[in-house]
């Protein structure tokens, strides 16, 4: 299996997963952090119910990242039926993910891409302490392409709104997309998780249906996915992928 690189520091409002695939683990000292409040402690993708195995990982600065990613090909299919897989991400007062996957065989894939997320809106320093209440705590919901979180704590409200691009179908906690992925081609979608205090969402640094302007992505826009070879600005929030020190 391809190794993933280094894992930065924990603490050092990482963008990078401890297995670099860039997902956020349920249950683990880590998360998207906005104005001390974790407002997503789940974030996972599977295509056709497979996690891509991760191969690389570009941090172009502490607020953008690239993962890189290969889904091998199905028992049965071809050596070329392999995918590759890459989620940018841009995080400011929210978080946007832009996801591609390339089809390196010689004919078109259907496959279902889901992405699955929790939020317990566990304050920063329960989360040092290993006090979060359980995801549970926060009411989840769907509607026609949405999710939705929200839960009231210490007399204020939280909430997080969860869209994305090409109508997904959302079930409570999950948005997954039917997708045919042309041979040598890509399929995109762009996905971004809006949170709210009081009813009043916040204003994301880098929305979804807008260029990414920002001096991480131009770094990071070398990271090109290739065939697999034979063998195989002052932004509020922050990501963390370790345990959170005190």
């Amino acid at each position: 299996m391809p190794q993933a690189g280094p894992e930065p520091a924990p603490g050092d409002q990482a963008l990078a997963g401890r297995g670099g695939d860039g997902d956020i683990l349920p249950g683990e000292p880590q998360g998207l952090f906005v104005q001390d409040t974790r407002v997503l402690s789940g974030w996972s993708l599977t295509v056709d119910g497979r996690p891509a195995e991760p191969l690389t990982v570009q941090r172009a600065d502490p607020y953008a990242a690239a993962f890189l990613g290969r889904l091998p090909p199905p028992p049965g299919a071809p050596a070329d039926a392999a995918m590759l897989i890459v989620r940018r991400r841009y995080i400011g007062d929210g978080m946007r993910e832009d996801i591609a996957i390339h089809n390196t065989a010689r004919l078109p894939a259907a496959v279902t891409v889901t992405l699955t997320a929790e939020a317990d809106f566990a304050d920063l320093f329960e989360v040092k302490a290993g006090l979060a209440q359980p995801a549970a705590a926060a009411r989840a919901a769907a509607t026609e392409s949405a999710l939705t979180f929200d839960a009231r704590r210490e007399q204020r409200g939280h909430g997080l709104l969860i869209s994305g691009d090409g109508d997904p179908a959302a079930a409570p906690g999950a948005l997954s997309w039917r997708a045919v992925v042309p041979a040598g081609g890509e399929w995109l979608v762009a996905v971004e998780a809006v949170p709210a205090r009081d009813g009043i969402p916040m204003r994301l640094h880098h929305p979804r249906g807008q260029p990414a302007e920002h001096r991480g992505h131009r770094r990071a826009a070398h990271l090109r996915p290739r065939p697999p070879g034979p063998a195989g600005g002052g932004c509020r929030g922050s990501l963390v992928h370790g345990p959170v020190r005190a």
